[in-house]
C-alpha cells in the first residue's frame, strides 16, 4: 500500500507554518530555561558561577560536590586509615610479644627484654595497644607454661594504673592456673605493682599449698602498710 499524499490547502500551511513558528519559540524558550536553571545549578556554595579549577567542579551539574560533602569524606577516609593501622599495629604486637617471651628467661632481680619492650610501649603512648596484643596472647596460650609467666612479667613491670584493668584480669584469670608456678607469678603481679587498689582483688583468694596462702596474706599486710593509694 502506498503511502497517502497529504495535501496542504493555503490555509491550512498558514497554520501549520504558524504553529511550526510557536513550537521553535517553544524551544527556543525551553533551552534558554534548561540553560538558565542547569547555570543555576553550577553555582558554587560562594554564589559564583564555577569553573573547571573550582574544588566543587565534578564536570556534571547534576553531582556538584559541595565543601561539606568534601569534608564527611576526608572523615570518612582518616577513619578506614586509622582504623587499618591499629589492625596492622595489633598483628605486629602479638607477633613480636610472642617471638620475645618465648626467648627471653625470667630471672627475679633481671630486667628481661620483654619487660623493656612493655615500658618502652608505655614511654611511645602504645601501651593500650600492646595490652590488647597481651590479652590475645594470653588468650591463644592458656597452656603454656613460659608464654603465661612472661606475660604475668610484663605487666607486672610497669604501673598498676597502665595495665588497668585488661592486665588484673589476665593476673586474677591465673590465680587459678593449674601450674604453681603461674599462681605464684600472678600474685607476684599485685607484689610489685605495690597498690592498695589490689588488696580486693588478694582476700577473695584462697590458694592451695598453704604457703602460697601464706604469701597472700603477707602481700595484703604488705600493701596495707606501705601500698600507694
Amino acid at each position: 500500500m502506498k503511502n497517502p499524499i497529504i495535501h496542504f490547502n493555503e490555509a491550512s500551511e498558514s497554520s501549520f507554518v504558524s504553529n511550526s513558528a510557536l513550537q521553535t519559540s517553544s524551544l527556543r524558550s525551553s533551552s534558554r530555561i534548561i540553560k538558565t536553571t542547569d547555570s543555576a545549578r553550577f553555582m558554587s556554595s560562594t554564589g559564583t558561577m564555577m569553573t573547571q579549577n573550582d574544588p566543587e567542579y565534578t564536570g556534571n551539574f547534576q553531582n556538584k560536590r559541595t565543601p561539606l560533602l568534601f569534608e564527611q569524606d576526608t572523615i570518612v577516609s582518616i577513619a578506614y586509615y586509622e582504623k587499618e593501622r591499629k589492625i596492622r599495629l595489633l598483628k605486629q604486637f602479638v607477633n613480636d610479644i610472642r617471638v620475645l617471651i618465648k626467648q627471653d628467661e625470667f630471672i627475679d632481680g633481671e630486667l628481661s627484654k620483654s619487660e623493656m619492650y612493655i615500658r618502652n610501649a608505655a614511654e611511645n603512648d602504645q601501651i593500650d595497644l600492646v595490652i590488647e596484643a597481651m590479652m590475645e596472647v594470653y588468650s591463644d596460650s592458656l597452656h603454656d607454661t613460659h608464654i603465661l609467666e612472661g606475660i604475668l612479667s610484663m605487666i607486672s613491670s610497669v604501673s598498676y594504673n597502665l595495665v588497668y584493668p585488661k592486665g588484673q584480669i589476665m593476673a586474677m584469670g591465673l590465680l587459678s592456673n593449674k601450674e604453681l608456678s603461674v599462681r605464684d607469678k600472678a600474685i607476684q603481679c599485685f607484689e610489685r605493682w605495690n597498690s592498695k587498689k589490689g588488696i580486693e582483688y588478694l582476700k577473695s583468694l584462697e590458694c592451695r599449698p598453704r604457703w602460697l596462702q601464706k604469701y597472700v596474706e603477707k602481700v595484703m599486710m604488705y600493701l596495707e602498710r606501705d601500698g600507694e593509694d
